[in-house]
């Protein structure tokens, strides 16, 4: 840019196309931002490779797998989470984070619908599995957001009913109430023989239970 600024400077006014033609280049000079200047001749995917192989040497060399076993394994919704967030933290993850990974940092590792499926199923109640075998739903045959729609629908029946109030149920006329102490036992625990007394010798000889 100060190259072209001093050709404008340093002209003459003499010539009217080549004056314009030094403007015009100073303004594309102007123009330029870091990622314009980077993007020429290969630079950003010469920054790219080098980035790539800083990650390659850093992490584990099985850290792809290392990242799917997490998922399949461990990724199971929390309560305070709904089907539908647990689901874009999963796509999330598959999307943004595993094709940054080596080796090969590109989407063509990115787990497929069935895989996403099969690790939302792991992390949701398994009575909202059963539901879908209930009513003869084939979770590998729907798209992840059509699975998570399903759950939703259970997920909003479970909310629904653990909004009722619960009544207690009144004891039962004419039962006793049971007493404290049962068979040979006092009400602090201690046993003893109900014929002979508390410390009546061949009790006290008894091994402790």
């Amino acid at each position: 840019m100060a190259t072209a600024q001093a050709a404008v400077s340093a002209d003459d006014r003499t010539n009217a196309a080549r004056r314009t033609a030094l403007n015009t280049h100073l303004a594309a000079m102007q123009a330029l931002t870091d990622e314009t200047v980077l993007a020429q001749n290969g630079g950003l995917q010469t920054i790219q490779t080098a980035l790539n192989g800083v990650v390659t040497v850093l992490l584990p060399n099985t850290i792809l797998q290392c990242v799917e076993r997490c998922l399949r394994r461990e990724a199971r919704k929390q309560v305070d989470v709904t089907v539908r967030e647990h689901l874009m933290h999963v796509l999330r993850v598959n999307a943004q984070e595993i094709p940054r990974l080596p080796p090969n940092f590109n989407n063509a590792q990115s787990l497929h619908d069935d895989e996403v499926i099969d690790i939302l199923l792991f992390g949701v109640p398994k009575s909202w599995k059963r539901e879908m075998d209930r009513q003869g739903v084939d979770p590998l045959a729907c798209t992840p957001c059509e699975a998570a729609a399903f759950m939703e629908r259970n997920e909003m029946s479970e909310d629904f009913d653990s909004d009722k109030k619960t009544t207690k149920v009144a004891p039962g006329k004419g039962k006793k109430k049971a007493s404290y102490a049962k068979g040979n036992s006092d009400a602090d625990g201690s046993k003893h023989c109900m014929l002979h007394g508390e410390w009546c010798a061949h009790f006290l000889l008894r091994p402790i239970e």
